[in-house]
């Protein structure tokens, strides 16, 4: 096993600044190593593709969802699995995805976020409320603009109806983001941070920041600071990595599954479209039963070892 002493012994802001700088030379590495296997593929070459991708960004969506699913393995798996091998020197040993979930306890967690789901539907519609000062209307105009700019691309990665496009949907909107932006999140940022400040909660919350506001979707921030909480004390109350990646996947391919469904014809409700509900009933039970899911976690899991600094 690999280990070096130099890079286990550095201080905790200095591994968060390595593995910020594993993540631009993996992006970087990704991209141009993605875009060179394209170039045969692209007819026209790399160039002339980003060129008309510029100028009419949907009409490319094909080229668009490559690029999205080479940039997730960029930004997110390699840096961290490259993390891993200098921290520890096995990825699995590190990231404790050598501990094997239990099966009662993953269902209670993909359970946790299906039941949250019009507690955060309600977090999203008071988060959409949002708005700034008048000295700050250039600000806001911006945020406006870039959230209907992801919600238009969102929309147009959603819109398929063949068993291929929803397969890749799949793969681009639920498998990726659920194993990268754990590993990174919580299996790596949540530990530096705990590492750093010796507390697991302000490390789940620091790491729940981070989660939403890199998505630069400021319309949608609290909602998605909500999920990263959950997933958050699933990891640190489990030591597993498993229930929170089971859980994000669940949540991603809800959406998936529920485009596609519509966009078949087979169900009547756009997700795109959907604003949740306004029955106060269902939203208490949403509030209780999450809450109640926690406390069964806690009670269950608080023996567990929990996460440990890197």
């Amino acid at each position: 096993m690999f280990r070096s002493p130099l890079i286990e012994n550095l201080s905790p802001g200095a591994k968060f600044l390595m593995l910020i700088l594993l993540i631009i030379i993996g992006l970087f590495t990704a991209i141009s190593v993605g875009l060179a296997a394209a170039v045969p593929f692209l007819g026209g070459g790399v160039t002339e593709m980003m060129t008309r991708t510029s100028e009419n960004m949907l009409g490319n969506i094909g080229f668009l969802k490559y690029f999205q699913i080479v940039s997730q393995i960029g930004f997110f798996i390699l840096p961290v699995l490259i993390y891993c091998y200098l921290i520890e020197g096995k990825a699995a040993v590190w990231l404790r995805l050598n501990l094997r979930p239990d099966w009662i306890t993953l269902i209670f967690a993909i359970s946790l976020i299906v039941i949250s789901v019009p507690l955060i539907n309600l977090l999203l519609e008071w988060n959409q409320t949002l708005r700034l000062p008048d000295s700050l209307a250039g600000l806001e105009n911006w945020m406006k603009s870039t959230e209907a700019g992801s919600d238009e691309l969102t929309k147009a990665f959603l819109d398929t109806s063949t068993m291929g496009g929803f397969l890749v949907n799949i793969l681009m909107i639920a498998v990726l983001p659920a194993i990268g932006e754990e590993f990174l999140f919580r299996g790596a940022i949540t530990r530096i941070f705990f590492e750093w400040s010796g507390n697991k909660h302000l490390a789940v919350i620091f790491a729940a920041f981070l989660f939403s506001a890199m998505h630069l979707q400021f319309y949608g921030f609290l909602p998605r600071f909500a999920l990263g909480l959950m997933l958050g004390y699933l990891f640190v109350l489990s030591g597993n990595l498993w229930l929170s990646i089971g859980a994000h996947f669940v949540n991603n391919l809800f959406v998936v599954v529920a485009a596609f469904l519509f966009h078949r014809g087979i169900i009547s409700t756009d997700i795109n479209e959907y604003q949740g509900t306004e029955d106060i009933l269902v939203l208490i039970l949403s509030f209780v039963s999450t809450a109640v899911l926690m406390l069964v976690f806690y009670f269950r899991l608080k023996k567990t070892e929990i996460v440990l600094p890197g």
